[in-house]
């Protein structure tokens, strides 16, 4: 049986942020984009620095051929702790 994708993430590798400052430009947008026909598809987002970022909303369903925008919130602020 072929496996074909059900969902789509874009960009598929790698956020940018546009600036180290906080900002408006600190926002980036993961997109996804559920491609089956007949299935929801549930997803989660989590972190490994959650002091570094806010990802809203961080869960939810994706309904048939339907796409969902996350915006992912730089804070540069926390950063200088680890510096």
């Amino acid at each position: 049986a072929e496996v074909k994708e059900k969902i789509v993430i874009t960009p598929a590798k790698e956020i940018q942020f546009k600036s180290n400052t906080v900002s408006d430009d600190n926002v980036s947008k993961l997109t996804l984009q559920n491609l089956s026909t007949s299935r929801c598809i549930a997803f989660k987002i989590k972190t490994t620095a959650p002091k570094n970022y806010v990802v809203k909303p961080n869960q939810g369903i994706i309904d048939c051929e339907s796409t969902v925008t996350v915006d992912i919130t730089f804070c540069p602020s926390e950063v200088s702790a680890f510096v």
